[in-house]
């Protein structure tokens, strides 16, 4: 530290030895999304984010059509449709065009909303959402 320039007088450093014991996947869902979600989204669509939460894959990307959506969730077509609208429409879930199939959407948890990943790769997609797409930021008032 002293080669570094660094007072170590000014630092605590702790040693501690690494768990063998693998956490439980887990997401951490923010408090903005959690207040939407109990306050404005509809049964179908608190359904779908629930789905969404516990089938995310790091990074909040959600491998999934609407197909195998209302198979898994026995919801109706129209209930699929109105729910994953609501959901892009509050800023909850972000959706891109598929890459090799045009006619599929890609679905992600808007990173404001939870996080499942390195957090530094979260600020790295929140950066990147800030110059692509106004219309996902409009629920979150937090400065990142």
């Amino acid at each position: 530290m002293r080669e570094a320039g660094l007072n170590s007088d000014d630092y605590d450093l702790f040693l501690s030895k690494k768990s063998k014991v693998k956490a439980a996947p887990n997401i951490q869902v923010f408090q903005t999304a959690a207040y939407l979600a109990a306050t404005t989204l509809t049964p179908s669509a608190n359904k779908v984010l629930m789905y969404f939460l516990s089938i995310s894959h790091f990074e909040n990307y959600v491998n999934l059509d609407q197909q195998t959506l209302r198979d898994d969730l026995n919801i109706s077509l129209s209930a699929t449709e109105k729910a994953l609208k609501e959901l892009y429409d509050n800023g909850v879930i972000l959706k891109t065009k598929h890459p090799t199939d045009k006619r599929r959407n890609d679905y992600f948890i808007n990173p404001m909303s939870a996080w499942k990943g390195k957090i530094l790769n979260r600020k790295i997609a929140l950066n990147a959402l800030t110059h692509a797409s106004e219309n996902q930021w409009h629920l979150f008032e937090e400065d990142y």
